[in-house]
Parts: C-alpha cells; structure tokens; sequence
C-alpha cells in the first residue's frame, strides 16, 4: 500500500513539473523573440532546440515512473538464487532527444559476483550505450548515406544529438546482428513441420511475391548477390489519361533481402509472406526474371501461385532475339519487328511470340 501511494504522488507531481517547466520555456521564447526581428527560419532553429531540451526533461521524468517507487530490498538472480540491494546507481544512455541519466537500483549475487539492474531490463537499455530507437535511426540514415560519417552528421542536422562515426557504425552492426539473429529464429522456427508465422494482419484476397538481385562487392567475400524479396498486395483503378483501360498498382510493399543462400533466403521471403497473411487461401501471384532458381523457390514455398515473368525481363528478352535475329544496330529494321512481339507479349499471347521465333532457332543455333 506504501508503495502504491508514493507511486501516486510521483506520477500526480509529474503533471504540474512538466506543465511548469513549459510555462517557464513558453515565457523564454516569447521575450526573445520580442527582443529584436528575427527571421523565421532563426525562429525555427531556436525553437527546436529547446523542445528538444523539453523533451529530454519529459522522457528523464517519464522513465523512472516506470520503476517502484521504492526498490525491493532483493530480487531473483539468473543463478537461482538471490541478489541483494547495492545501492542507486546512474546509468548514463544516449537518445534521440540527447543523453539521459537515470538512478536505479542495482543488485548483486555475492556467490555469482553477478550485478543487474531491473529497471535497464524493464525499459531495454545498456548503460554507457545508444537506446534503440537511436539505433535504428542510424540503421535508417546508414541505409541513405554514402558514409556512416556522413549519417551521424544528418543525425546531429535533423536530431540535435552527436554520435562519433565508430560508435555510430558499432551500433548499427550491433542492430543488424540482433536483427540477423532474430529472423534466423524465425527461419528456423519456419522450418519446423506443422509451424507457420503468425500472420499480422488479416488475409488479403490477392498477394504478390517478386524476388530479384543484385551484385554487391562486400569487404570480405568480394563480389556477392544480394537476394531482395517482396511482398505486396494490389489495388485496380481507372487510368486517368486512359479511362478506357484498368491500371494495377502494387501497394503495402514490404521487403526482406539478405547475403544469404538461396534456400534460406527462401524460407526469409515465405516467413515475411505469411506475416502479411498470405496463406494457401490467398490467390498469389509471383514475379521475377526467368531463373530457373527462382522458379523453383517459388514453386517449393508457393505451390499455387501463378508465376509470371517480371515485364522488364521478358521485354529484354525480345529485345535481345530483335538483335540477333535483324541486327544490333540502331537501324530502323530492329524496332518495329521488336514491338509487333511486345504488343503481342502485353497482351498475353504469348504462343504467338514463341510461334513468330521459331523459323529463325536454326538459324540462330539457340532455343528458346
């Protein structure tokens, strides 16, 4: 009953501090912005500043909430038997709202020397390191920019914080290795007869899945393929500059890729796949170039779908026989005899393709 009532009063004296320190920032802009013209872009910065500061006050207050009011005099410890109080120690972890000192208790196992803190537990953070969502801010930026040098200065731009580029760069590898590990469980749980990921969301009537690649030069192992996979539903409208026809549009893109074999990147893209609610009831419709690997990924994992070449890769495809067959050259002859194939290809005939083709395999020494 203690506990709970200062708990209470904790959390009623929270209002009226934060609602003072506001009044007190509200009272600060307007006499200096009052005190000489200031443009408004001035104005801007200097109010992001000290919301910025607000908010590094707001979240200070806000995390201790979540602890008792007073520490248990001892808590269970992972070797079974029981730590006891040190005392309240701060913890020191950097956010997207800057650097956050907290005191929390601390306990210790005298048997195992072992020292936790609940409460780092409880909110999932590591004293002297970068919170998640920093973390993944960085993951973010690093993805955007050339250098993780030039992340962190995007980062001290948009979010008033600084993180040195080795610290930034050891995170976001933390971050990855977590993530790695986690859709490697999912994987391996996958995997297991009778087992499938929960779905996330409802069922849609129509999914996509489409797989591609591409050549990454990685420091260790030289040139590899990165596989990309995604995951898509559609939607049907009216084209506006040709009312007579339908459009499909892909919509709710989500994507997987990893430096990964192609049989595990398999199960990757089906664990996404079902977390979109793609199941055997769905009508799937799956996308990709002409590799017979892909086929047959597709084939293992999404037996049902209906399987189409990728339009760019069965374009290339015509365009290459064209410069066989008339010519590589940029003569007019290769144009027209390329587009009667893909006007005919668009529209789904493709025996008509395959038919025009034939008389020149001979030719050409090559099938199709």
């Amino acid at each position: 009953m203690t506990n709970r009532t200062t708990g209470t009063d904790r959390a009623e004296a929270f209002v009226p501090q934060m609602t003072d320190q506001m009044t007190r920032l509200a009272g600060t802009l307007s006499q200096w912005v009052q005190a000489q013209a200031r443009p408004l872009q001035e104005i801007e910065a200097q109010v992001v500043r000290m919301l910025h500061d607000l908010g590094n006050s707001l979240l200070a207050a806000l995390v201790p909430l979540a602890a008792p009011a007073r520490p248990a005099p001892a808590v269970a410890c992972a070797c079974g038997q029981t730590a006891r109080s040190l005392r309240m120690r701060p913890a020191t972890v950097t956010t997207v709202l800057g650097r956050l000192t907290l005191e929390r208790a601390v306990y210790r196992r005298a048997a195992c020397g072992a020292h936790q803190a609940p409460l780092d537990q409880q909110v999932q953070i590591a004293a002297g390191r970068l919170s998640l969502g920093l973390q993944e801010v960085l993951a973010l930026l690093g993805a955007t920019q050339d250098a993780v040098a030039q992340a962190t200065a995007v980062l001290q731009r948009v979010y008033l914080v600084q993180v040195c580029p080795k610290r930034a760069r050891a995170a976001i590898e933390d971050l990855g290795a977590t993530r790695a590990a986690q859709t490697q469980a999912q994987v391996h749980t996958a995997q297991q007869p009778q087992t499938s990921p929960l779905a996330a969301v409802a069922a849609p009537p129509q999914g996509y899945v489409r797989r591609d690649g591409a050549l990454v030069h990685t420091h260790d192992g030289g040139w590899e393929e990165i596989k990309t996979g995604c995951v898509s539903t559609t939607r049907s409208r009216v084209r506006r500059q040709r009312p007579d026809t339908v459009g499909v549009q892909a919509e709710a893109q989500s994507y997987v890729a990893a430096l990964a074999d192609a049989e595990t990147f398999g199960w990757q893209r089906w664990t996404e796949a079902c977390r979109r609610g793609v199941t055997d009831q769905t009508e799937v419709g799956g996308l990709g170039d002409g590799a017979h690997g892909i086929w047959n990924l597709a084939a293992e994992h999404f037996p049902h779908a209906i399987q189409t070449v990728d339009w760019y890769y069965a374009s290339q495809y015509v365009w290459r026989a064209a410069a066989t067959i008339v010519g590589d050259d940029t003569s007019d002859r290769r144009v027209p005899w390329a587009r009667q194939d893909l006007d005919a290809l668009w529209d789904g005939r493709v025996t008509d393709v395959l038919a025009a083709l034939e008389p020149y395999r001979a030719s050409t020494g090559r099938g199709r």
